[in-house]
């Protein structure tokens, strides 16, 4: 699993740049700093987003927040949906899954530069978001935005 999502990963980087491929130091091949922590740290998650057994996308889910001080928050840390996957109602219904299986306190950032990302993620959150007014908080850092919210159990 994690060489292809591996892969996956390269793949989100270079569309979040433009569709350059993204690389470390001197060419080097992107390596996905906190890859190997999402096998080992129980607290975060890899997924998946499959459509007729072909990936079509993933999650990744972490309780690392840069919102909130509230504790326990999880986070999606990165989403990815491939091109041909866009635009299916795909996205919606993975981030509802994902959401659904760790109720309690949410935190999506995207960088503010990302259009795609500014569109979808107050659309899809919405039915999760009880207040009638999305309020979208900027990164202490100023390179990002995001929401927090709560989902409920079952």
């Amino acid at each position: 699993m994690r060489p292809l999502l591996s892969h996956y990963l390269g793949i989100y980087l270079a569309d979040l740049n433009g569709g350059q491929p993204h690389s470390g130091p001197e060419g080097e091949d992107f390596d996905y700093p906190y890859l190997d922590l999402y096998w080992t740290e129980p607290e975060r998650h890899p997924f998946f987003i499959e459509v007729g057994g072909e990936v079509a996308g993933f999650v990744l889910v972490n309780t690392h927040t840069r919102l909130t001080a509230r504790s326990p928050v999880h986070a999606i840390a990165e989403f990815f949906i491939r091109k041909r996957f866009r635009r299916q109602g795909i996205g919606r219904q993975a981030v509802q899954l994902v959401l659904t299986q760790f109720p309690g306190a949410w935190e999506v950032v995207w960088q503010k530069q990302n259009l795609a990302a500014r569109n979808f993620w107050p659309l899809v959150l919405s039915p999760f978001i009880a207040d009638a007014t999305l309020k979208v908080q900027e990164t202490p850092d100023r390179d990002g935005e995001g929401l927090v919210f709560d989902v409920g159990g079952e």
